[in-house]
């Protein structure tokens, strides 16, 4: 939503991203999304194989 009403918004991120813009802030949260959800499933799925 932000990506088509704002041509520029401050960023309070550092380093790296602080020179991302928004598209690519947009991906990055996208692939940290999954990557977070992968390793959710992988504990998940860990601690389910031991049970009887």
């Amino acid at each position: 939503m932000i990506l088509n009403f704002k041509d520029h918004l401050p960023c309070s991120c550092g380093g790296i991203l602080e020179k991302m813009g928004w598209t690519e802030h947009l991906y990055f949260n996208i692939a940290s999304v999954i990557l977070a959800g992968g390793a959710l499933l992988t504990i998940y799925n860990q601690q389910n194989q031991f049970k009887v």
